[in-house]
């Protein structure tokens, strides 16, 4: 397998197939892999963020490799507040999936936050989209991208994991802040409230 990084082992088509739209990706070794499924991507999109929304409508999902978007497209049936973080390991893919439709309305609303690699600009600040105290959001990998370009589905899966650990980190030092404040101020908080009493 190549080390050289994925924009320069593959390129990317759209392939039109009835309503729907698929990406072929084609490798420099000549491999035509198909992203979506030909027949109906929504439709597979749908089972498999089913899980995610078994216990109702998550606040965040992450998604590594969109492609098309058809994953968005699913979360958006079935819930209007569910936010997406989405790494995308093949760049290449970004025009295809915005010519597909129009996405403003998620970007404009702080619905979709879209990071690119090899760079991921802006994963320092990604922490900030999950909820102090929540549960870890669910976390979905393209298939085809997790067999096809391995080291770059590893690389955005340790990216991912830093966003939880810095998370984590902040909602510790949140907590031992506000322990810290409410400490210090205990007593002005108490003579304010006994001198608002009458």
């Amino acid at each position: 397998m190549s080390t050289a990084p994925v924009a320069e082992r593959l390129t990317v088509e759209t392939e039109a197939s009835g309503e729907f739209q698929s990406l072929l990706l084609r490798f420099d070794d000549h491999r035509t892999v198909l992203l979506h499924s030909r027949r109906n991507p929504l439709e597979e999109a749908g089972r498999l963020v089913a899980p995610l929304f078994s216990a109702g409508d998550p606040d965040l999902v992450i998604v590594v490799g969109l492609g098309l978007g058809y994953v968005l497209d699913a979360i958006e049936r079935r819930s209007d507040v569910t936010k997406v973080l989405a790494f995308e390991v093949c760049p290449a893919t970004i025009g295809p999936m915005r010519a597909r439709r129009d996405w403003s309305d998620w970007v404009n609303t702080g619905r979709l936050t879209h990071l690119v690699g090899p760079d991921y600009e802006g994963v320092a600040e990604a922490w900030k989209l999950m909820k102090t105290g929540a549960e870890p959001p669910g976390l979905l990998v393209s298939a085809v991208f997790e067999r096809e370009t391995p080291a770059e589905v590893r690389r955005a899966r340790d990216l991912v994991e830093r966003v939880f650990q810095d998370a984590r980190r902040n909602a510790e030092t949140g907590t031992r802040a506000n322990a810290e404040a409410r400490r210090r101020f205990a007593g002005v908080y108490l003579l304010n409230t006994i001198r608002n009493l009458p």
